[in-house]
């Protein structure tokens, strides 16, 4: 794939169309619910920073986790989500996410004795944003901001498929969104 046809995933918005950075929805959803409600006045500045990184293009949201956190979180966040409508990543017309897409689901379901049936099917719908952002995250390079970590080997096989497990299978690094933060800067 081109940058020409990354960039039109993207609406053309960026001089550079490839986030460094990918957002996984539980990095939305928790810091709301417990760590930056609109009650604190550190909030504003936290999410400022956050929304701020998405319109430059360091961070990226796709499709399937803004329809993931739309809704289940609060009204304050939803409008969040509104101001950067434009800017979130379309997935499902990008022919090399879809390859990604694709390539990902295949990996959980043929790797012998590593996810329970019911982890592989609980990934299956196309409305499922985790393997999406897989996907996302190899076509653009990007790392995935998540506060999800990888399940204990021993617990095999394991009851749900974690974005960090896949994500090593496929070379793409992950971090929780405190090392995000750190990295940078501004928060």
């Amino acid at each position: 794939m081109s940058d020409s046809d990354l960039t039109l995933t993207q609406g053309a918005l960026f001089d550079d169309p490839t986030p460094s950075y990918l957002i996984d929805a539980n990095c939305l959803m928790r810091p709301y619910n417990e760590y930056y409600s609109p009650d604190f006045k550190l909030s504003k500045l936290f999410w400022s920073r956050l929304f701020g990184l998405i319109r430059r293009g360091v961070l990226g949201i796709i499709d399937k986790v803004r329809d993931e956190t739309y809704g289940h979180a609060s009204d304050e966040l939803d409008k969040q989500l509104d101001a950067v409508r434009s800017l979130v990543l379309v997935t499902d017309n990008d022919a090399s996410i879809l390859n990604g897409y694709r390539q990902v689901l295949s990996h959980i379901a043929t790797t012998p004795m590593r996810y329970q049936p019911k982890a592989v099917r609980d990934w299956t719908p196309e409305t499922v944003a985790d393997p999406w952002l897989l996907a996302t995250a190899m076509a653009f390079r990007s790392t995935i901001v998540t506060f999800e970590t990888k399940p204990d080997p021993a617990g095999r096989p394991w009851k749900r498929v974690k974005i960090p497990a896949v994500a090593e299978d496929f070379g793409i690094p992950c971090m929780d969104l405190f090392v995000f933060m750190k990295e940078v800067g501004g928060f």
